[in-house]
């Protein structure tokens, strides 16, 4: 996973419980946007928006598809 993340393959981050969080492109894209309209965020803003703007649908096809293609890329 380490090596995926430092080739820019796989993005994500790492929850409070240890467990890891798929994160794409575009839902990182939402976030900055979030961050950027407001200036500053308090972290229960962040968390607040970035629960509404990150998917985390562990059954999500889609999002299944690109880590199998990525990963065989």
């Amino acid at each position: 996973m380490t090596t995926l993340l430092d080739e820019g393959r796989l993005t994500g981050v790492m929850d409070d419980r240890g467990k890891f969080v798929y994160i794409t492109h575009e839902e990182y894209e939402a976030v900055a946007h979030f961050i950027k309209q407001r200036g500053r965020v308090s972290k229960t803003e962040l968390a607040e928006s970035s629960n509404r703007l990150i998917v985390l649908d562990p059954d999500n096809k889609e999002t299944h598809r690109k880590l199998v293609d990525d990963a065989v890329a």
